[in-house]
């Protein structure tokens, strides 16, 4: 059994954990082995930059080669509004990830929590049912499909620069999805008999096969 976090928790977190350590064993029992596909916050923030670099560079390109800008300049109020337009897609952000799972999880929102680790002052969202491989995929890129990608096309059709720079950070913040994903995509069982489990406390997942099984995990 895996070892607790290094951070305080809450009664909620508590109980997600111990649920989650009930739910190890007795996948256990049924001859399932867990695969941890989890990552560290810390270098899923330093890696986010890095994977999301070419989308940052593609958008800009495509955003300025329409829009030209002269001069930029931003009152005090338009930087106080991109604050909390940017404080509010942080937290829809974890929205999106929590609805679209909720869509297909057997309990629905009743299967979504939604949590802050305030060390890092970062704001997450997990489901307590089982979901299939593409099932997850979908809801954890999801957000930055919408919040990223489609605000950036809205913004170079419009040419708002506040729209674009506020779609670049959510491209940006999209980062530590995509770097999920990316494990996940290098993550080859051998049975069609997985269930993946988002993580209750970490960023990431975990995968439950049969016991016995040759996998490739990247």
């Amino acid at each position: 059994m895996e070892e607790r976090p290094n951070r305080k928790l809450s009664k909620q977190e508590q109980a997600r954990y111990e649920g989650y350590q009930q739910l190890c064993r007795s996948m256990e029992k049924q001859g399932y082995q867990r695969v941890d596909l989890t990552v560290d916050v810390v270098r899923a923030n330093v890696l986010a930059v890095v994977i999301m670099l070419p989308f940052l560079a593609v958008a800009a390109v495509l955003f300025f080669a329409k829009n030209p800008q002269g001069s930029i300049y931003f009152s005090m109020t338009e930087m106080l509004l991109f604050l909390v337009a940017a404080f509010v897609l942080v937290v829809l952000h974890e929205v999106i990830h929590g609805v679209t799972w909720a869509l297909m999880a057997p309990r629905g929102f009743g299967a979504i929590a939604f949590g802050v680790i305030w060390q890092m002052l970062t704001p997450y969202c997990t489901c307590k049912d089982g979901l299939k491989r593409w099932q997850y995929l979908l809801g954890g890129l999801m957000p930055t499909l919408i919040l990223g990608f489609g605000l950036a096309g809205l913004s170079i059709l419009t040419g708002s620069l506040g729209l674009f720079l506020l779609a670049e950070l959510m491209i940006l913040g999209g980062g530590g999805d995509f770097l999920i994903a990316l494990k996940l995509l290098r993550y080859h069982p051998h049975k069609a008999d997985v269930v993946y489990y988002d993580h209750p406390l970490e960023c990431g997942l975990v995968a439950f096969e049969l016991a016995g099984s040759k996998t490739a995990a990247g």
